[in-house]
This record gives structure tokens, C-alpha cells and sequence, in this order.
């Protein structure tokens, strides 16, 4: 008998237990031919499955053999941490830099009076 929750469970098994990848992935388009038959839980497992199985793949390739960081790898994650805290101060100096200026003209006082009058 071929129910959706056997059919489901044994993709989970084969995917993640088993780690039987051809088997899973032919499992996973003979499920997504039938997705509109699906439950909405059993697509969105199928979804979570799916994505995890991308995951996987893309740290793979990234991190070298079963998730292990490499030098380079951790050299261009360092390198990208510093570019977004570099942009993080700029836009929070800035806004500072905004926000004085905004302070000292007078309008700004017309403007919190008439906020207090709401």
C-alpha cells in the first residue's frame, strides 16, 4: 500500500538515517509529480527535505569533505563579516549624523509640539 505517511516516512529514513541519496532523490520526484495530492504538511515536509538536501549539498561543496572548514573558506567568511560590520557602522553614523542635523533646524520643534498635541 502506498500511503503518503509510509511514503514520507521512508524518504526521512533514506534521506537522513540511511543516507541513500539516489533512492531519496528518485523517492522525492515520484512525490513531486503527485504534490498536489499531498497534504499541506506532507508538502511542506517534502519542501524542508528538499531544502535541507540543498544545504547539505552547497556546504559540502563550500566547506570541502563532510562540513570540514577549510582555511580559505574561513578566510572569506572573515572577509565578508568585516564588509557587513564596515557598512553596519557607516549606516549607524550616518543615521547619527541624520538625526543631528535634524535636531538643530526648527521645524524639528514644530514638529514635536505637534506631536504632543496628538
Amino acid at each position: 500500500p502506498e500511503s503518503n505517511n509510509v511514503m514520507m516516512l521512508n524518504l526521512l529514513l533514506l534521506r537522513f538515517v540511511n543516507r541513500r541519496w539516489s533512492e531519496a532523490g528518485a523517492l522525492e520526484r515520484q512525490m513531486r509529480l503527485s504534490l498536489r495530492s499531498l497534504s499541506t504538511d506532507h508538502q511542506y515536509t517534502l519542501h524542508v527535505v528538499e531544502r535541507k538536501s540543498t544545504q547539505d549539498a552547497a556546504g559540502t561543496s563550500k566547506m570541502g569533505a563532510r562540513g570540514q572548514v577549510s582555511a580559505l573558506s574561513l578566510m572569506e567568511f572573515e572577509v565578508g563579516m568585516d564588509k557587513a560590520k564596515k557598512a553596519h557602522k557607516t549606516c549607524l553614523t550616518t543615521m547619527r549624523s541624520f538625526w543631528k542635523l535634524a535636531g538643530k533646524r526648527k521645524e524639528s520643534a514644530q514638529l514635536d509640539a505637534l506631536l504632543r498635541d496628538l
